[in-house]
């Protein structure tokens, strides 16, 4: 797992302006599990989805979860699971391919938003502090077009999104991939097998 390097400014990712935040985003109760502005209704497959975001909307309401440090590690399969202080003691999920790819996907409650940061050694052309277009793709869901922010991770360029739909968390664990489009350039295609159970201790690492 690659820690953040010096270069990264962290304030730079941080908006000052929480009202988009992915706590303020979720609304749950009744027979339906209301997600930013889709309305799904909530079956066996989806409760326990149901309940991991309840857990993780109450720890971002009390700002004061025991989240484990960056030493505290937890190795999932393939992923690793820990917290990053500069991030609040943000929880997140890392997974480093054998290409090379670096993906990460968590929780920066500095800000109340979730992020994902994926870097390549292979990325050496773009250039740090400039935007990019990017399309999500996982698996069968409709694909997510967003900016990512070019920053050094431990020496990587890295895409840096921001994001405060919690759907977004729903469909990495449902995916069984993620494609990374740039430009009608596919840039990677990664599997997330075991995403759930990373996802799960995530939650368990918030909640501390």
């Amino acid at each position: 797992m690659r820690s953040f390097g010096q270069p990264t400014n962290f304030a730079a990712l941080t908006p000052p302006n929480h009202r988009g935040s992915i706590c303020g985003s979720l609304f749950l109760g009744g027979e339906r599990w209301r997600v930013g502005h889709r309305s799904m209704p909530i079956g066996p497959r989806m409760r326990l989805l149901r309940t991991a975001a309840v857990a993780m909307f109450l720890v971002c309401l009390s700002g004061a979860g025991r989240a484990q440090d960056a030493s505290g590690q937890s190795t999932i399969g393939a992923w690793t699971v820990a917290a990053d202080p500069r991030l609040g003691r943000g929880c997140f999920a890392n997974r480093i391919y054998e290409n090379g790819i670096d993906f990460r996907i968590g929780l920066n409650r500095l800000a109340n938003r979730g992020y994902i940061a994926v870097g390549s050694p292979t990325w050496s052309s773009l250039v740090r502090g400039q935007a990019y277009p990017l399309r999500l793709v996982f698996g069968s869901a409709p694909p997510r077009d967003s900016r990512a922010t070019a920053i050094y991770m431990d020496g990587v360029m890295t895409l840096w999104i921001r994001f405060v739909d919690p759907d977004l968390f729903v469909e990495f664990v449902a995916a069984p991939t993620l494609q990374i489009w740039s430009h009608k350039q596919l840039l990677a295609e990664l599997t997330l097998r075991g995403s759930r159970e990373a996802f799960l201790e995530v939650v368990r690492c918030q909640a501390g």
